[in-house]
């Protein structure tokens, strides 16, 4: 087995068990900051990305797929990308602060949104013509030269959240008010009250008289 498909295999392999990983101790844990809770879903995105397109890399490679996959120019632009990538993030993570691995409880009160995906597109794009224009350099034909580029522009995007990353929307979540509990009403009854007597009507004088 070759070298660069070897360090395709495992290098993309330790990438996509690390953002898994890092993704279920977000569903667990939070983050002292927001931005943090934004950091980590973009790396946890940039560490797929890039897993995913260089394990895919090295398969194809070792499957001896013709074309233009077992050239091992794919797997250096690749792996140094990554590379690049990671000593990036190692730098901002020392200068910024971040903190990746969570200390507290999943809040349900703050919900944030991340829009870092927005300005990696610029490195998908980048990625892809560059990609696609060596392919072309090379005489590579289709669709391979299409799959290589497709896979070239992910780890593009990877780059991208790396160096943009933290852009997001907060969203505070407005926990709803409990519901008042229902008061028992007694069932109606009717009233059992006695009705006032009447006075009695006073004897007019006639009356006393014829009983006299």
């Amino acid at each position: 087995m070759p070298l660069f498909v070897l360090a395709d295999l495992v290098l993309g392999a330790i990438a996509i068990a690390a953002s898994l990983l890092l993704h279920f101790d977000a569903g667990r844990h939070s983050v002292p900051h927001p931005d943090d809770e934004v950091i980590r879903a973009d790396l946890i995105a940039a560490l797929r990305w890039w897993g995913v397109a260089v394990f895919l890399l090295g398969l194809f490679a070792l499957g001896q797929f013709p074309g233009g996959f077992t050239l091992p120019i794919w797997s250096v632009l690749a792996v140094g990308l990554g590379a690049v990538g990671a000593l990036i993030a190692a730098i901002r993570w020392r200068v910024e602060g971040w903190a990746l691995r969570g200390s507290g409880p999943k809040s349900d009160l703050i919900r944030v949104e991340s829009e870092t995906w927005e300005f990696a597109l610029i490195g998908w794009v980048a990625a892809l013509a560059t990609t696609y224009v060596l392919g072309l350099r090379l005489n590579i034909m289709q669709p391979v030269h299409l799959g290589l580029s497709l896979l070239g522009s992910a780890v593009g995007y990877a780059i991208g959240l790396v160096i943009w990353t933290p852009r997001a929307k907060v969203h505070r979540v407005t926990s709803a008010a409990p519901m008042e509990p229902a008061v028992r009403v007694a069932p109606y009854r009717r009233s059992q009250r006695r009705r006032p007597n009447r006075p009695s009507r006073r004897p007019t004088g006639d009356e006393r008289d014829s009983t006299d």
